[in-house]
């Protein structure tokens, strides 16, 4: 299994409507992409002074989604079908693709 992470800021244009939308479209890939298992989406709650100190940038939500394995992964990367949901993230992320941060976890 992969968890595909990412965090970002919000914009200034970030209405609650696009907000929906962007979340409502990447989880809806779960129904479309084979291989997924599972997506979650939302704003971000840190626990502690610390942790807020590091998104000092003001990181606010995060998308995480589950793949099967890394071909999985690969189509999400890919497949057309995908270019809409991540152009809503990007309207809504400050500073578009470059204000997003990125990760996988792999778990074996």
């Amino acid at each position: 299994m992969i968890r595909h992470t990412i965090v970002f800021k919000l914009n200034s244009t970030a209405t609650v409507e696009k907000i929906d939308h962007a979340i409502n479209s990447m989880c809806s890939l779960q129904s479309k992409l084979p291989g997924i298992l599972r997506v979650t989406a939302g704003e971000c709650y840190f626990h502690d002074e610390k942790s807020t100190q590091f998104f000092s940038e003001g990181m606010s939500h995060s998308i995480m989604i589950d793949f099967i394995d890394q071909h999985a992964l690969d189509n999400f990367i890919n497949n057309p079908i995908t270019h809409l949901a991540k152009d809503a993230v990007l309207i809504i992320s400050e500073g578009g693709y470059a204000g997003i941060v990125g990760f996988d976890f792999i778990d074996s």
